[in-house]
């Protein structure tokens, strides 16, 4: 499985690609059953679509870092347990209230590389 992050939006053509090595999709879907959410509203409160959503929780889809980055921001995510299992499902205070978007999307890459999630193929 991996993880595209396009670098430049307005071609689609340049990306790199991360190899994921935990199977992020058990921990998606846990985290919406967690939230008592279906996948009708957890994708709405996530901007997407429901079937990408769902591709998603079944590992048919790759997720993006923006995407992620949107998860960990929306839901309060501790991306320590989302990566690896460890420590609680959510933080206890929002961990991106004085991160600029950019800023924070960086602190989540950096994150995945040193949890040896994601590491640079491309």
């Amino acid at each position: 499985m991996f993880i595209i992050i396009n670098t430049d939006r307005n071609k689609g053509i340049i990306r790199r690609v991360y190899d994921i090595i935990q199977p992020f999709n058990i921990y998606l879907k846990k985290v919406r059953q967690s939230l008592e959410l279906s996948v009708a509203k957890m994708s709405k409160q996530l901007e997407m679509s429901a079937s990408t959503l769902t591709s998603y929780e079944r590992g048919e889809r790759t997720p993006s870092v923006e995407f992620l980055t949107r998860l960990y921001k929306v839901f309060n995510i501790n991306t320590n347990w989302f990566v690896s299992g460890e420590g609680t499902m959510f933080n206890k205070t929002p961990i991106c209230n004085t991160l600029t978007k950019s800023e924070f999307r960086n602190e989540v890459i950096e994150i995945l590389k040193e949890e040896g999630i994601i590491k640079k193929t491309l």
